[in-house]
This record gives structure tokens, C-alpha cells and sequence, in this order.
């Protein structure tokens, strides 16, 4: 491979003269939900360009959609370790790369989909061509890039004060960014650009939802589907779940899963833990196994320190799960209206079981509410979002460009 680069380029045919599209996604290869957007983006007529770069050869052909006829994904072997600490050499390369396999002069709007990493490449397209872009603000950017990187921080605000539009995943992380991170000053005018959109589920899972809550059984059963890292916290809902047990009897937790940082100490706990509290079915990715176990227990319950949003809440919900999530992260704010479980400190394990217990108790009213709004997290209805804000803006740089 010349320069150690490989590119694999799929057909490109127009169908939307009037909006192209570029995706800057360097997590394309690691995560299905941005082959799910492109895709259902597609079906609405769209002429997408994906500029993936990659770190090795096997992220190659990952998501490629070669079925797409007026998409074109471009993966680029041009990420290296090193751009971890040298942000500014990160941005430039990864700016002359795309440069050499993209026309960016022929695109209408560029989607940025993380802050830092490349919504610093989107800003320096738009100060070329004046090509409009709009920002994500995902769990990298804010537990991260603004968090720890406070050297990059003045340069995070340039590119949200420069985006035509910021998407938040969650209502929970506006709060926290404007909080934390951007001065007062900016709020105004920063907040008139923000939107929530969500990631979307899976066509399977809306597909094989179930449309009645669950009928009540004396035992309560709580599921935990996820990895093993610290930051999900297993352990402290194993705590919650044998004092639960203990207390009152007549609940159980079952794990899927596996994995991560914190993998042998969960499984030691586990193997420690009461036998008739907890069980542990190892990894299972099969859809229709996890649908088969999710209609089994009555609660989905993860109580991670830190969570973007957290699709497997959602995959719980289409199986008539209530769910139990943590303050301040992943979808915490979509259900405020009609409550689908709750939101629990995950600092305290006294909180987690307080919060088991009120769902036991609003089991069948938070299942139904789950079960009728999971229809609005579909790609389709997500994508229709993305839709508006594109031709939007590809409308008005076209007017100013008259």
C-alpha cells in the first residue's frame, strides 16, 4: 500500500443534486449506528460521502454498504496512535488527506460527527468553501476533550460558535456542556443552535417490540446486558439486587455480558455472590436469545457512571422493559412526560435499590409507556430530524452564495 494508506470507494451516482452530504466519522467502523443514519439518510435521497479514517487493516470493509448506489465510503489508513497527543498534527493531516479524496467544494453540508476530532476538520472546510456544518457532542468530547484536555477547551467553543448546528444525544448532556464548559456569555447564541437527536434502535428491534406491558409475577426479575468495565458499575447493582433479596425476597438479577476493565471483579463477585440472587449467562449477541431473555425479566436496570445515550436501554423498552438508568447521563430528560422507569445516583447503592423498588411498584404503568415510545427511536423517524436540519441549511448557503 503506497503510503500506507488504502481507500475503498464505493459507486457514487446523484439522486439529490441538491444536498450532498459529508460524514467526517472516524468512529464509523467501531459502531453500527452511523451505517444505520447513512443508510436510512439514503432511502430519503441523499448523496452521502463517508470519510472514515482507520487505524488498521481490519477496520476495512466494516459497515461498507456497497449496496448503496449514491453513497460513496471512503476508509483512509491514516490514523496513528501518536495523534492522541498531538492534536494539532491529528487535525492536519487528517485535513489533507480528505482533501485529497473528497471534492469538498462540491458539498452542501458537512455532518462533524464528533466535536473535537473532526469538528476541528469540518471548521477549517467551512473557512475554505463556506460549506455549512453542524457538530455531535458525544461522551468522548465531554468526559475527555473538555474535561481533561484543558488546553483544547478554547477550541471546542471556536468550532460550536462556528457550527451551523450542535446535536446533543441527550437532554442530560446540554445541561452539563453549558454548565461546566461554556462561558455565559455564549449561551444565547449557542443554545439557539442546539437540537436533541437521539441515535436510533435497530430495525429489528422495533420490528419484534411487544405492544401489552407485562402481566406481574411475585418475582421480580432485573436484567443487567453490557460490558464489564468499571464505569458500568455492575457491582454496585449486584450490592442493590442481594440486599434487595435479602430484604424482602423474591428478586433476581440476571447478567449478559462480559468484558471490559473490570471483567475479573465482576466475575469474582458473581461467583461470590447469592446463588439465588444472581445468575450470569456469559456474552450472548444473538438478537433473538436477547429478545427471548429480555421478555423473561421485568427490569432493565444499568447504573453507569458515564453514558451518551445507551442503545441496549431502548432494545430493554422494545420488550416492555421499565429501566433504570443513571442522573444526568445517556437518556436521562427523554422521558420526563411519561416516565419508562427511573434515574438513580449511581454513587449509591441505597439509591439503586430505592429506585428497583419504585419501579416494582409502577411496573405495569412505566412498561406501557416504554413499549409506546420506543416507535420515535426509530432510523426513520431520527433520520427525518437530520433531513430538515440538511436541507435547511444547504438552502440558505445556497442563497447566500446567489
Amino acid at each position: 500500500m503506497p503510503g500506507g494508506k488504502r481507500f475503498i470507494t464505493l459507486k457514487l451516482t446523484r439522486v439529490n443534486d441538491k444536498c450532498r452530504i459529508l460524514h467526517i466519522c472516524s468512529d464509523y467502523s467501531h459502531q453500527e449506528l452511523y451505517s444505520n443514519l447513512v443508510k436510512s439518510l439514503q432511502r430519503k435521497g441523499f448523496d452521502q460521502v463517508v470519510y472514515v479514517p482507520v487505524r488498521s487493516e481490519k477496520d476495512f470493509d466494516k459497515f461498507s454498504l456497497n449496496h448503496l448506489e449514491s453513497t460513496r465510503i471512503v476508509y483512509s489508513l491514516v490514523w496513528h496512535a501518536y495523534y492522541r497527543v498531538f492534536f494539532n498534527l491529528k487535525i492536519h493531516k487528517l485535513y489533507r488527506d480528505l482533501k485529497c479524496h473528497v471534492q469538498t467544494s462540491q458539498i452542501n453540508v458537512i455532518h462533524a460527527h464528533l466535536l473535537f476530532s473532526t469538528g476541528a476538520i469540518a471548521l477549517k472546510l467551512k473557512k475554505e468553501n463556506g460549506t455549512p456544518f453542524i457538530v455531535a457532542v458525544r461522551n468522548t468530547d465531554v468526559n475527555i476533550f473538555f474535561r481533561y484536555m484543558v488546553h483544547l477547551r478554547k477550541r471546542g467553543l471556536k468550532i460550536l460558535q462556528n457550527a451551523d448546528a450542535i446535536i446533543f444525544l441527550t437532554p442530560a448532556y446540554v445541561d452539563t456542556v453549558f454548565k461546566k464548559y461554556i462561558p455565559e456569555s455564549m449561551h444565547a447564541d449557542l443554545r439557539k443552535k442546539v437540537k436533541i437527536i437521539p441515535n436510533g434502535i435497530h430495525d429489528f428491534w422495533i420490528e419484534n417490540r411487544i405492544l401489552q406491558a407485562k402481566v406481574k409475577t411475585d418475582l421480580f426479575r432485573i436484567l443487567y446486558v453490557g460490558d464489564f468495565s468499571k464505569n458500568k458499575n455492575v457491582i454496585s447493582l449486584i450490592s442493590a439486587v442481594e440486599d434487595l433479596n435479602s430484604l424482602y425476597g423474591n428478586f433476581h438479577l440476571t447478567i449478559v455480558g462480559g468484558g471490559g476493565n473490570n471483567h475479573e471483579k465482576v466475575l469474582h463477585r458473581i461467583k461470590n455472590s447469592d446463588s439465588e440472587a444472581v445468575s450470569y449467562l456469559g456474552r450472548i449477541t444473538n438478537k433473538q436469545e436477547l429478545i427471548r431473555i429480555y421478555r423473561e425479566n421485568d427490569l432493565f436496570a444499568m447504573a453507569s457512571f458515564k453514558e451518551t445515550f445507551g442503545i441496549v436501554y431502548l432494545e430493554a423498552m422494545t420488550q416492555g422493559l421499565p429501566i433504570v438508568y443513571s442522573k444526568g447521563q445517556g437518556v436521562d430528560g427523554y422521558f420526563d412526560q411519561y416516565p419508562v422507569g427511573c434515574a438513580v445516583n449511581p454513587e449509591s447503592v441505597e439509591d439503586i435499590k430505592e429506585k428497583i423498588l419504585d419501579v416494582r411498584e409502577h411496573r405495569h404503568e412505566y412498561s406501557q409507556n416504554a413499549i409506546n415510545q420506543v416507535p420515535s427511536f426509530s432510523w426513520d423517524v431520527i433520520s427525518r430530524d437530520y433531513q430538515d436540519l440538511y436541507t435547511r441549511l444547504s438552502d440558505k448557503n445556497s442563497k447566500q452564495k446567489r
